[in-house]
């Protein structure tokens, strides 16, 4: 099972919905908050502490309600979410704070970070590419891999999703070098050769 998860967790995010975390942890796909389990070792502390009722937590991640024992399905590196976004697309998203520097603005998606996690853990973990990952939060971008390395930290929110219609990350083709121009062949060819001479034709 743990070969099918990583696979899943491979997804990325379309149109701001958590295709990838959902997926993996059968998270609410319009999800926009989530939580991580942190030092809560049970569901109902868990929703405690995420202002949410027991029932809604559940609600939330099915893949709670199916299991046995709700607090043992709990996983410690595991996301969940605790905030619907609202299906009217005229209410403003609610950044949470304190987030990473520079956020993308069009992000309707947050997560806060967890200790031991580095942003690519993170992002593996909520099936988020790591080009979606530097667009959005440009702070903690994997090219800075020292900062990277050194772990998301638990009271900033990152940016996981983004709207519909936002802007792509670049794609591979914009780092390519440019082809050289072919004009200077072209140019060393301009110089005709003189016809050659008929008087030698009968």
């Amino acid at each position: 099972m743990m070969g099918v998860t990583q696979l899943i967790a491979a997804a990325i995010f379309f149109g701001g919905q958590l295709s990838g975390v959902a997926a993996a942890n059968n998270v609410n796909p319009n999800c926009e908050l989530l939580a991580s389990r942190g030092g809560f070792t049970t569901c109902r502390s868990l929703a405690e502490n995420n202002g949410i009722s027991l029932e809604t937590l559940v609600y939330l991640n099915p893949s709670l309600a199916r299991a046995s024992n709700c607090d043992q399905a709990l996983n410690l590196y595991a996301f969940y979410c605790v905030k619907e976004r609202n299906p009217d697309p005229a209410v403003p998203i609610q950044t949470p704070e304190p987030h990473t520097p520079n956020m993308f603005p069009n992000c309707n998606t947050f997560a806060p970070g967890q200790h031991r996690l580095s942003c690519w853990d993170m992002a593996g973990i909520l099936g988020v590419s790591m080009a979606q990952w530097d667009l959005w939060n440009p702070s903690m971008a994997s090219t800075n891999w020292i900062e990277c390395y050194r772990g998301t930290k638990p009271e900033v929110y990152y940016c996981v999703g983004a709207k519909a219609g936002a802007p792509s990350p670049p794609g591979s083709s914009s780092t390519k070098k440019p082809v050289p121009s072919s004009t200077t062949k072209s140019r060393s060819s301009t110089t005709k050769r003189p016809p050659r001479s008929t008087k030698h034709k009968l």
